[in-house]
């Protein structure tokens, strides 16, 4: 009885994290009275809606790129001549200091972003990062937004 206990609980929990989604909850900030998730950790490129399941920060000798991933799309943010992470509010342009794209994965789409970008560290190791403007794709456009809250490792390159 007990054993039946135990997988029960375990198959409950599994299902409640699988249904909650995007949402990153190893942060109390982000709770509601009820418990809930008021930051989602998404990518959304018109109508679709990407879970972020990474976020790494490239530091190079002049330039510094944030990678946003999930299973199916990777955002590139490049910041020229900065040797890391800046924080505050960025235009991003097709060509320029901050620029962005995303790729979906497996696929040939590749969009040049354009649009604001805001970033603010929370503390040492928390961020958050937020997007939305104009995807291209070809000689189209599609709104995006991106919210991020959480950690961005950093690597050497």
């Amino acid at each position: 009885m007990k054993n039946k206990f135990v997988s029960l609980s375990a198959v409950i929990l599994s299902l409640s994290m699988i249904l909650s989604g995007c949402n990153n909850m190893n942060y109390k900030d982000d709770l509601t009275a009820n418990n809930e998730m008021t930051v989602e950790n998404n990518i959304i490129i018109g109508e679709n809606n990407f879970c972020i399941d990474s976020a790494v920060c490239m530091l190079d000798d002049d330039d510094t790129e944030i990678n946003l991933r999930s299973v199916d799309v990777g955002v590139y943010f490049e910041f020229d001549h900065q040797d890391t992470i800046p924080s505050g509010e960025f235009e991003l342009s097709l060509d320029g200091l901050y620029t962005a794209e995303a790729m979906i994965l497996g696929t040939d789409l590749d969009y040049d972003l354009t649009g604001l970008l805001s970033i603010e560290f929370i503390n040492d190791s928390l961020c958050s990062l937020t997007a939305s403007g104009s995807a291209f794709v070809d000689r189209a456009s599609v709104p995006y937004s991106i919210n991020y809250k959480g950690v961005i490792l950093f690597k050497k390159d």
